[in-house]
């Protein structure tokens, strides 16, 4: 009964030590591009100081291959609630 969850397990554990080792990464291969901060929307968050909602820019990073454009690869998404 148990056995039946340790894969799911050990492939989430997997999934989690992956995604940290990527954001660890400071240096990439040459023929990656880094854009950063592409804002996709708008999301509210409390301000503290106002005690109110204000608007705030959903963004993220965006790493791409620049060697052919019509190669096909796999994607990796990486998404977290931001409940932390």
């Amino acid at each position: 009964m148990v056995l039946q969850y340790i894969r799911p397990c050990r492939l989430l554990l997997s999934f989690f030590i992956l995604a940290a080792l990527l954001t660890a990464c400071t240096h990439l291969a040459p023929n990656v591009s880094h854009t950063r901060n592409l804002v996709y929307g708008v999301g509210y968050v409390l301000d503290d100081e106002q005690e109110s909602y204000v608007a705030k820019d959903l963004s993220f990073d965006l790493l791409e291959p620049t060697d052919s454009p019509l190669a096909e690869r796999p994607a990796l998404v990486l998404v977290h609630g931001g409940g932390f």
